[in-house]
């Protein structure tokens, strides 16, 4: 306490019973001996662990599947990591954006040299949660002959026993381009000029397209908004980035349907950014974007029905045509069946066709408006016969599918094509349209004709019957008896 209140110390003295005596030190000032953990020298980075990293903010990394052409790509969201994710609410539940699935999805593309997200379809929203993470993966199939890719995203809370869900479901595709944009009619045909917030523009160059961009230019939609819940970007269409790290955009949406627009997005001097054939909007109620407590259960089943994946379809070597002529009508009618009870199957992701009962109806099967129109692809490429779209609503059973697609494929492809012969008649008749009087026996003819197609026998002459009645029965005729009708009621000489 003296020396340090500055009163001077014979530290000789104070020393001298200690025999103190001088020693050598170290030159160095720390000994040999270390206390710090050691290294074990496993990796946490991608690489390290056997990834690649995609360097994409949401996308995380990528591993092509041992033994296929598959590709999964692995995340994992936060409000933490990624705190402007929370700018996306439904009644302050924090939602993954629309935006955020398209961008991550168009990186994944990237990867893959896919550079158009062909098909995306949502199938429930995905709550994130205030604490903790999401678990993210996208899964991307093998390329077919034409470059198209089935993907799927499932998504599971980062909690012990969460189950993986279906959120999304959709195609890839090479190829891209920009598409035709004039069709439908422009909300503002100068466009609307929309910017990200300063804070965020820093981040742009990080994105193909910062979501948040994205979403604010979706919000711009013409449609109106439910009492109950949300009008959502569920079906996207056509989906192409032509340039990258926009900070403001100049768009256009032109719509083109029932709450369906086209996006257009250009940059300031005009050159394109982002281009979306379709985005179909659907209202979602507002309990299913409540998110779920930590720990428990994901939901039993997603908003919209997952579409199955599919076999593709492939084009016959031998046409439905050429495979049923010369058989009876049993034998038709039994292989046109199978035909449609095995691409129903195809389309459902069901191994066994048999699984495909004829007279249940396409709606109990577990159709919905995709894979409707799915199918009518499908038995589209396998006949050979051009098929309307609202093919399974208006045939609703598998059976009665079959019997129209019968009788589309004997008018147009078993011994010669009725239409092809109407093409001619049409032509002939056309050169004759100054000749009055050729005309008008050519007019009676066609007339007597049609009035024989509408009777119950081969040129009987009896009554004419109602047209509904008429129409059924032109539909229903065989090609022989077309064909025979024609022979007879325009033989002889051509119309000249």
């Amino acid at each position: 306490r003296l020396h340090v209140a500055g009163v001077p110390v014979d530290w000789s003295a104070y020393f001298s019973a200690a025999r103190p005596r001088r020693v050598d030190l170290p030159t160095y000032a720390f000994q040999t001996q270390r206390y710090w953990l050691e290294s074990t020298g496993a990796a946490v980075d991608a690489a390290g662990l056997g990834l690649e990293d995609t360097g994409h903010p949401l996308l995380g990394a990528a591993v092509t599947v041992a033994g296929s052409e598959e590709t999964l790509f692995t995340s994992r969201l936060s409000l933490h990591t990624h705190p402007w994710l929370a700018h996306h609410a439904v009644q302050d539940t924090p939602v993954l954006s629309a935006g955020s699935l398209v961008e991550l999805l168009i990186r994944a593309g990237d990867e893959l040299g896919a550079a158009v997200l062909d098909e995306l379809t949502l199938r429930a929203p995905l709550p994130l949660p205030t604490t903790g993470a999401v678990q993210l993966q996208v899964r991307a199939g093998e390329p077919d002959e034409s470059g198209r890719r089935a993907l799927t995203v499932h998504a599971r809370r980062e909690t012990p026993g969460a189950q993986w869900a279906l959120y999304a479901d959709g195609v890839f595709r090479t190829g891209g381009g920009v598409p035709d944009t004039t069709s439908g009619e422009p909300r503002n045909a100068d466009g609307t000029d929309v910017a990200l917030p300063e804070e965020l523009a820093l981040q742009a160059d990080a994105f193909g397209l910062h979501p948040a961009l994205l979403d604010t230019v979706l919000l711009g939609h013409p449609f109106s908004a439910p009492m109950d819940g949300v009008l959502v970007p569920v079906v996207w269409s056509g989906v192409r980035l032509h340039a990258t790290g926009a900070t403001a955009v100049r768009v256009q949406l032109a719509e083109t349907g029932e709450n369906t627009v086209a996006v257009h997005l250009t940059d300031t001097t005009g050159r394109p950014v982002l281009s979306v054939d379709s985005v179909q909007f659907e209202e979602i109620g507002f309990e299913a974007f409540a998110a779920p407590e930590a720990g428990a259960a994901e939901q039993d089943a997603p908003v919209r029905p997952a579409r199955p994946t599919a076999r593709p379809a492939t084009v016959p070597a031998e046409s439905l045509a050429q495979r049923i002529d010369g058989l009876d009508a049993q034998a038709r009618r039994r292989t046109v069946l199978e035909l449609v009870r095995t691409e129903v199957a195809a389309v459902l992701g069901h191994a066994d066709v048999h699984t495909v009962e004829p007279d249940r109806a396409f709606q109990e099967l577990g159709f919905d408006s995709l894979t409707a129109v799915d199918l009518r692809n499908r038995l589209g490429t396998a006949s050979g016969v051009r098929l309307p779209a609202t093919l399974v609503f208006d045939h609703p059973t598998p059976a009665e599918l079959s019997a129209y697609l019968l009788s589309q494929v004997e008018a147009t492809g078993v011994g010669g094509s009725v239409l092809d012969e109407l093409d001619r008649i049409e032509s002939a008749v056309a050169e004759i349209s100054q000749d009055e009087e050729a005309r008008t026996a050519v007019s009676a003819r066609l007339q007597d004709l049609l009035a024989r197609l509408g009777t119950t026998g081969r040129g009987t002459g009896a009554p004419d019957e109602p047209e509904g009645e008429l129409a059924e029965r032109i539909e229903s005729a065989s090609t022989e008896d077309l064909f025979a009708l024609i022979d007879s009621q325009l033989g002889g000489d051509p119309v000249s």
